[in-house]
């Protein structure tokens, strides 16, 4: 020892010895003896991953030596699990391992990674005020990221510990999402420098670790971003209703932020225009149509509304409405007209070429005390309309409403931006489908993918084969949908933009329309070669299926007006083929013994009848299709990827598979919304980005979006709405905004302001943050 013990930090990380890790513990003890205030942080090098890095030997020296001497640890979850003595999988069991480190005296125990939810990665920091008595716990949500990488762990401890020498313990929520979005920076750095140089490896070896790019990450490491937010988890142990940090506990609503992000935004100064519902007006431009006067229409109704919500909440009624504004600096007059310029005319349908850029300009340099909307197709008005409406916010007297002096470019980073409800596990009212699509409006979603019919139900209501909802429905009139219900739905969502995507799901899935057409199925048999009484997916042998499906998609073709139509052909199960004699049979004389060529032969199939019906319909089916036949379907499909919602690294190289075979791609894999959990869960979703895989630049351009997936096996009418939103404006912000745009601290407080815009518009939709308020609450809508 050199004597010099007048050290204010000390960090620790691998050791690999008993003799060398006993020697490190008499010199911290010396450290503290002369300076008790030095902070230690310990991270335990002990393993990962169920492998060991150093003798098991050295775990009771952590546990009983050197740990009750530190202020801080940083274990991983492979090494809390050995110095807590339990396993470690979930969340719950992570807060009582952390507490049991707590126990030998350490006030900081910090959990690097806990892969709990199988989808992202989760960072815990949790603190312990002995004599209070009191406990805290954050976490922070990380995306996982492709890749072997070396010395994260030092990079994490060393990063936690130097900020937490500037922000101390009373901020300690800002050093777990500042070092982790340093980390983040760092290690996608290291993995595009990797992704460059692309090493080949050789067969049976394993892939070397990157090399952190610390050097080429100075920026970031003394600047660091803020692309990380720490939640705070109710563990259950004691905690004063105060809070110990002072750290708040609610997101302060914005005003006036659209969501989603629009690309270009240019604020002028605090400058801002004010809006009187009573005289302001829209004023068409050139172009206009029948769509677009009923969508200036429906938001002139909307801004009236929200004024008139407001008047209730004004201390004097009468007079005095100009007090709030006339005579300060900032404001730049009233905005009684807004221009609407649509420079082409007018669409008829919404398709997948649709032009949504839009500019709105209010209160521009060259627009002094004017505001202006311009785009190149109504679709685009339709987005841009909508965010005028967020843009405005009550004045603080509620006498009017406001709005900043804007210049703002947008238009959407993917054309596929879809929603998937499913009507067929549980019937979906109508006016529930309306509500849905105009909440979708109003986060720019572009695609209804309607899984009509499963399984479970068949609620369509064919006029060729009427017998379908009549024996497969739920009740063969209260719950289907008539095709004059289907042209509602359409025309309701064609007037927003929204593309309506329906999906007859075969050959598997379809127990349903065996109620009217049995021996469309094939019939399943028992190990003594009998039938069984059951029966399994359609029977890709008979002739008869193949004139039936024709004649159905014929209908559905006219009767969904859109591009595209959803074949299906996910989760077929095999037994029912492997027993049925007829199809073994076919099999054997076919040389094959690959149910999944059956499959693929049979989708191709359907395809070709989609083509010979319509030329211009584009068929899109989930990935089993591809990955049963990818040499044999059509290069003009569209993949559904949707498998491995637990593991996005399998569904990342199932993109990079689709996309190197030249197939258009939709992703949806990590926005599964019938997922639920407790507590805060978007950011999970919002940080999951479908582009995120090993791909080239043109692989990268095939995927053409993707979409929240709401299946029903738990919802109905009852609970829809609030299941879902706001938690699919997740996605919505990921599908629309620039890729650069993934600050969840930023966007918690958008999306609380989102969150009462949808209350103040009449839905009744779920917190995303935890405890907060709206200023109109739900009730007061209905």
């Amino acid at each position: 020892m050199n004597n010099l013990v007048n050290y204010s930090q000390i960090l620790t990380g691998y050791v690999g010895s008993e003799s060398f890790l006993r020697k490190i513990r008499d010199v911290v003890m010396r450290i503290k003896e002369k300076n008790p205030s030095a902070v230690y942080l310990c991270d335990p090098v002990l393993g990962d991953n169920g492998h060991f890095y150093v003798p098991e030997s050295l775990i009771p020296i952590y546990q009983n030596e050197v740990l009750p001497l530190a202020d801080i640890t940083t274990p991983n979850n492979f090494e809390l699990e050995l110095l807590s003595g339990m396993k470690v999988t979930t969340e719950a069991e992570a807060l009582t391992a952390m507490d049991i480190l707590h126990q030998k005296g350490i006030p900081i125990v910090v959990l690097s990674s806990l892969d709990a939810s199988g989808t992202d990665l989760a960072s815990y920091v949790s603190l312990k005020d002995s004599k209070e008595g009191t406990r805290r716990v954050w976490k922070t949500i990380i995306p996982r990221l492709q890749g072997i990488f070396t010395g994260t762990g030092d990079l994490f401890a060393a990063l936690f510990l130097g900020v937490y020498s500037k922000l101390g313990k009373q901020n300690l929520p800002r050093v777990l999402e500042t070092t982790l979005s340093t980390m983040k920076v760092v290690l996608g750095r290291t993995k595009e420098k990797a992704d460059q140089r692309k090493i080949p490896v050789a067969p049976g070896e394993k892939p070397k670790p990157s090399e952190l790019q610390l050097v080429q990450s100075l920026d970031v490491i003394l600047n660091p971003p803020s692309s990380c937010a720490a939640i705070e988890v109710n563990s259950g142990h004691l905690q004063k209703e105060s809070g110990l940090l002072g750290y708040p506990s609610t997101y302060t609503p914005t005003r006036g932020e659209p969501w989603p992000k629009p690309q270009h935004v240019t604020k002028y100064g605090q400058l801002y225009m004010v809006v009187r519902p009573p005289v302001f007006r829209f004023e068409t431009v050139r172009h206009t149509c029948d769509l677009v006067e009923d969508a200036l229409k429906r938001y002139y109704l909307l801004i009236s509304q929200h004024h008139s919500m407001l008047q209730s909440f004004r201390k004097d009624k009468v007079g005095n409405e100009e007090k709030a504004w006339k005579g300060t600096p900032n404001y730049a007059g009233y905005l009684d007209v807004l221009k609407v310029d649509l420079m082409a005319p007018c669409e008829a349908y919404p398709n997948e070429n649709m032009d949504e850029s839009y500019e709105l300009k209010i209160d521009t340099p060259d627009l002094v005390g004017q505001g202006m909307l311009i785009a190149s197709s109504n679709w685009g008005l339709l987005r841009g309309l909508e965010t005028f409406s967020q843009l405005l916010y009550p004045t603080s007297d509620f006498a009017a409403l406001q709005l900043n002096s804007t210049l703002l470019f947008d238009f959407p980073r993917f054309s596929y931006r879809s929603v998937l409800l499913d009507t067929s596990r549980h019937y979906l009212s109508k006016q529930v489908i309306l509500e849905n699509l105009e909440i979708m409006a109003m986060n720019k979603y572009n695609v209804f993918h309607w899984h009509i019919v499963d399984d479970q139900s068949f609620p369509y209501q064919s006029r060729v084969f009427p017998e379908l909802s009549e024996k497969g429905a739920y009740h063969p009139y209260l719950h289907i949908y008539t095709q004059e219900d289907i042209a509602e739905i359409v025309e309701f969502a064609r007037r927003r933009g929204i593309r309506v995507i329906p999906e007859f799901d075969t050959p598997g899935h379809v127990r349903s329309w065996g109620n009217a057409w049995t021996d469309f199925l094939t019939k399943c048999y028992n190990s003594h070669g009998k039938p069984d009484g059951t029966y399994g997916p359609i029977n890709p042998l008979r002739e008869d299926v193949y004139k039936k499906m024709k004649s159905l998609l014929q209908e559905i073709i006219q009767v969904f007006p859109d591009s595209y139509v959803h074949l299906g052909g996910d989760e077929v199960d095999f037994n029912c083929w492997k027993s049925n004699p007829e199809i073994q049979a076919y099999m054997q004389s076919q040389n094959l013994t690959d149910y999944g060529v059956l499959e693929s032969s049979y989708m191709l199939e359907i395809m070709n009848i989609v083509k010979t019906l319509s030329r211009n319909t584009t068929y899109v089916v989930w990935q089993e299709v591809f990955d049963h036949g990818a040499g044999t379907i059509n290069q003009d499909a569209v993949v559904s990827v949707w498998k491995s919602q637990g593991n996005l690294t399998a569904a990342g190289e199932e993109l990079d598979l689709v996309t190197s075979s030249g197939y258009r791609a939709i992703f949806s894999s990590c926005w599964y919304l019938d997922y639920i959990s407790t507590g805060r869960d978007w950011p999970k979703y919002y940080l999951c980005d479908p582009q995120n895989f090993n791909g080239t630049s043109r692989q990268k351009r095939l995927v053409i979006g993707g979409g929240a997936a709401l299946w029903g096996e738990y919802v109905d009418s009852t609970n829809l709405t609030p299941r879902l939103w706001p938690r699919a404006s997740a996605p919505a912000e990921r599908l629309w905004s620039s890729q650069k745009v993934n600050n969840t601290q930023e966007a918690s407080h958008r999306l609380e302001e989102h969150r009462c815009r949808l209350v103040q518009r009449g839905f009744n939709v779920q917190p995303p943050n935890g405890p907060s308020y709206c200023i109109v609450d739900w009730n007061a809508r209905n």
